[in-house]
């Protein structure tokens, strides 16, 4: 892999997302992108962390536009992120630790817990727009890159009370003050 893996994926990303199959095309994309991942571990510069950091860890945006966007997430180890939806469809490779992935549907004006999975390194996780997930990374630091199809930043979207699951608008005080520490639940 070249040291512009990141630009070379964000590029393929841009090519793709217009086309008729942007999930499919964007998901073969990662599943290349995170094939070797001690490899790319190496090409990504472990996060600092300091004033812009949360208690969840810290995030690197490295594109975003009406049509995509892609961060670098680095998730602190033993904290539980609260679930939260995305509103549009989201591609997730994991290159370090694991992501506990939590999954919660709408039920009845409810948010119901339905199940789960772990995403380890060289693993790759589609999410569709109704998704509502929380992640978490237990044990250690979990590093992985998330795609979006759309500017994330710029939707209105939802998150939930970890202990309610009362919905509220998403803020990023918000969902510092539903993090919790302490691994899985």
């Amino acid at each position: 892999m070249s040291t512009n893996v990141l630009d070379e994926f964000v590029a393929t990303c841009r090519a793709v997302v217009m086309g008729e199959q942007p999930i499919v095309e964007i998901t073969r994309a990662m599943e290349q992108l995170v094939a070797e991942p001690s490899v790319l571990a190496a090409q990504i510069p472990e996060p600092v962390m300091g004033l812009s950091s949360s208690v969840a860890g810290s995030d690197e945006i490295l594109f975003e536009d009406e049509s995509l966007t892609v961060f670098v997430v680095h998730s602190a180890p033993d904290v539980q992120q609260p679930p939260h939806d995305h509103l549009i469809s989201a591609v997730i490779g994991v290159y370090e630790g694991i992501e506990e992935q939590r999954y919660f549907r709408r039920e009845g004006g409810s948010l119901v817990r339905s199940g789960g999975a772990d995403i380890g390194p060289g693993e790759v996780l589609a999410l569709g727009p109704r998704a509502v997930h929380a992640i978490s990374a237990n044990g250690g630091w979990c590093r992985a890159v998330h795609v979006y199809l759309g500017a994330l930043s710029s939707i209105d979207r939802s998150l939930f009370d970890p202990e309610t699951f009362d919905e509220k608008p998403m803020t990023s005080e918000r969902y510092e003050k539903f993090c919790r520490r302490g691994g899985s639940s």
